[in-house]
């Protein structure tokens, strides 16, 4: 099984320890992550934002939608913090922040079918031909 883990880096981050119920990262991808247990209670729709970048839309959709479980799937580190400081300001239990690549978490960290809607807001097109690896959608 999976193991999700908080974020620990090397710098001081006062914030690390407070956003650790929040930001995950994954360690291991042998196998697909229980998102009913990481959640607790809530049995809501599992939605999913690819590359939320600083988390407006998806604290904004968390905050307008409480049964829905959110995730969002940041690969950069500094943006997968400021979504997970921006859920635990608003106080938002249902979203996880995962530090991943999409690509690899979509086939890797999710159980097939267990995901009811994916969000991919503004993609970035990658339209070099030596590029086309890095596309998400085509």
């Amino acid at each position: 099984m999976t193991h999700l883990r908080p974020i620990h880096t090397a710098e001081p981050d006062p914030a690390s320890s407070a956003l650790a119920p929040i930001l995950v990262t994954t360690v291991g991808l042998e196998d697909h992550y229980d998102w009913d247990a990481e959640f607790g209670d809530s049995r809501g729709p599992l939605k999913l934002e690819i590359g939320p970048g600083r988390g407006i839309w998806l604290s904004t959709m968390a905050e307008k939608e409480p049964e829905s479980r959110w995730i969002g799937v940041e690969y950069k580190l500094k943006r997968a913090r400021w979504v997970a400081l921006k859920a635990l300001r608003k106080n938002l239990p249902n979203v996880r922040v995962i530090w991943h690549e999409a690509h690899e978490a979509l086939s890797q960290i999710f159980r097939p079918g267990s995901i009811d809607v994916i969000h991919i807001n503004f993609p970035d097109p990658w339209p070099k031909r030596r590029h086309r690896r890095r596309r998400l959608v085509q």
